[in-house]
């Protein structure tokens, strides 16, 4: 994670302490240590890398963690059938393929607390065509074309480093006009 983004995903995870935060592809971990402490109820980690979850996530001790060795659609599924809770925080950072990233975000947006849940996907803004190769950020960012056709989603991409997109999913709140 790329210092950028990670300070944009803290600073909203510290002003919003999330009820329930959930991570998609947990790499080294350090998105989710550093949002962990800012959580208030659980934090959700999820990765198929093998050991990533065991070295990263494991070793915290902390209460509030939960993590998963497993593929996000089968996450999905333990989340529609079990957990079902509204999510606050979503990071979206597991397959870079545009189809994987798009099936997340159907998968978890369902579950996006509205007007105040924040639901980001990393690497949306590849810095030149080099960068969408697979070992870098791959062609996720295609996925976010899908994201702003949906009714309800307010999107934003920030297009630095290599881009964090945000959605928020807007319903009938009289702020939102």
């Amino acid at each position: 994670m790329i210092e950028f983004q990670l300070a944009v995903l803290e600073a909203i995870a510290r002003q919003q302490s999330p009820n329930i935060y959930v991570e998609l592809g947990i790499c080294g971990g350090a998105t989710y240590k550093s949002i962990l402490p800012y959580v208030r109820g659980h934090a959700y980690a999820v990765d198929t890398a093998p050991g990533v979850v065991e070295e990263h996530v494991t070793q915290t001790s902390n209460p509030k963690s939960n993590a998963f060795s497993m593929r996000t659609d089968d996450f999905s599924k333990l989340w529609d059938e079990d957990i079902r809770k509204e999510i606050d925080l979503i990071f979206i950072d597991a397959d870079h393929c545009k189809e994987s990233v798009w099936q997340d975000f159907q998968n978890f947006y369902k579950w996006l607390k509205p007007n105040t849940g924040i639901l980001a996907m990393h690497d949306s803004w590849p810095p030149n065509q080099l960068y969408t190769d697979p070992g870098r950020c791959g062609d996720c960012y295609k996925a976010i074309a899908n994201v702003k056709r949906v009714e309800g989603a307010e999107v934003l991409t920030l297009p630095f480093q290599y881009g964090l997109t945000l959605v928020r999913k807007v319903d009938s709140d009289w702020r939102n006009g």
